[in-house]
């Protein structure tokens, strides 16, 4: 019964549960570090200060997806998740044993805020590829929303430890919550490492000679698909940090401390990833079977819109936590398992330089741009920035719309020249 429900064939309820339990727990994590870095940075630091960061952060992702490129080949998928989680947990207990010790400047505040986007955005990049190696591409359509919907549980497991401890323990000795999660994670990845990966034919377009580099700028070249791809990627990075440092200008004013606004996105991530979790587990399986991969994706570039248009019309603490939902929980619900299965849809080396040139390179270059742009606006009075900020949010959300459509043509290409 629960087979039918969910849409799966026989032996693949079995075969996904042990992936649907790690990314549970790697959420679990992920999700507590990502309210109490917010909390912290925005009450202890300032919002004006976060562009700064999105920088720093960018140009450490940069950094850490050339050690991806160069260590993907070399290193295998499920062994790469130790040096992930290893160093995020590194961080978070760096920035906490020096604030603990008196040294609370802006530099250890914003190194939770740094290493919990790079951690998270390294599982979002590994995931899907590491995933691929157990699953058909056939297999991964049905798969692969169930996966993630454990990443809803996890987060809404983390977001109740958030809403439950920040005020009895303090926002700042959750960090350690989170280093121990950490470690459980290093555990369950050496449990992984019994399951038996897929055997997948050689790629007979990659040239291991090339470095990767010489790789990805020939595929760039050759791929109009991948071409419109990344346009996609980077215009949606820009509108993500526009829109995130626009609630957070809300929530900033909003909530008195940092206690008070880490309870509030705690018990506000339970529930919202609690509907999620249902979303992704019996709804976004039947959009991608009725309307498809591309007609999903112009469906987020729908909802996009709309939240830019509610912010020129509207503010107050329902369209922040509207925006919220849309930067952070839809994200992760409906645009991540769209765009990783289009991602898959590229051999094997392939697909890897994808997500490393797509969510490794264009993920940083957008946020630097969005940072810039934000970089001009912060020392603006309220009246103005309030001004500027929906105008940028609405204008950036319909050139997404306009790239979307250059997207679905050249899919409609790729997947004709290169069936099934």
């Amino acid at each position: 019964m629960v087979r039918q429900l969910f849409l799966l064939r026989p032996g693949e309820l079995r075969r996904l549960g042990p992936f649907f339990a790690f990314y549970l727990l790697l959420f679990t994590m992920l999700s507590l570090g990502d309210g109490l870095s917010l909390s912290l940075f925005v009450h202890q630091v300032g919002v004006r200060h976060l562009p700064v960061y999105y920088a720093i952060a960018a140009v450490v992702n940069v950094l850490m997806m050339g050690l991806y490129i160069r260590w993907s080949r070399q290193v295998a998928n499920l062994h790469f998740f130790h040096v992930i989680i290893g160093s995020s947990v590194l961080f978070y207990w760096l920035a906490w044993a020096f604030i603990q010790n008196g040294h609370a400047q802006v530099t250890w505040y914003g190194l939770f805020f740094i290493g919990r986007e790079i951690s998270f955005n390294l599982v979002l990049l590994h995931f899907g590829g590491f995933l691929r190696d157990y699953f058909t591409q056939e297999e991964s359509g049905r798969i692969m929303p169930i996966v993630y919907s454990a990443g809803r549980v996890g987060g809404m497991v983390g977001n109740v430890l958030l809403g439950a401890l920040a005020e009895r323990w303090g926002v700042l000795n959750l960090a350690l919550v989170y280093c121990l999660l950490g470690f459980l994670c290093h555990g369950f990845v050496i449990l992984l490492k019994g399951i038996p990966a897929l055997e997948e034919p050689a790629d007979p377009e990659a040239k291991p000679q090339e470095s990767p580099v010489t790789q990805l700028a020939h595929f760039l070249r050759q791929s109009p698909f991948l071409q419109a791809l990344s346009a996609v990627s980077l215009v949606f990075f820009i509108f993500r940090w526009l829109l995130h440092y626009q609630y957070n200008t809300f929530f900033e004013t909003h909530f008195e401390s940092d206690a008070a606004m880490a309870s509030f996105l705690g018990w506000y991530g339970a529930i919202s990833l609690g509907l999620g979790a249902v979303i992704q587990l019996f709804v976004v399986g039947r959009l991608i079977q009725w309307l498809g991969v591309m007609g999903c994706h112009q469906l987020y570039a729908a909802i996009m819109l709309f939240c830019s248009g509610l912010n020129m019309v509207a503010g107050g603490l329902w369209t922040a936590v509207f925006s919220r939902a849309v930067e952070s929980e839809l994200r992760i619900v409906l645009r991540n398992p769209v765009q990783q299965l289009l991602t898959n849809e590229f051999s094997k080396q392939r697909r890897k330089l994808a997500r490393a040139w797509t969510m490794g390179i264009l993920a940083p270059v957008g946020t630097v741009i969005c940072a810039i742009g934000l970089g001009f606006l912060a020392p603006l009075p309220a009246t103005l920035t309030g001004y500027w900020l929906p105008v940028g949010l609405l204008a950036t959300a319909v050139m997404y719309g306009v790239v979307s459509q250059w997207l679905y043509q050249t899919h409609k290409s790729h997947t004709a020249s290169h069936p099934g």
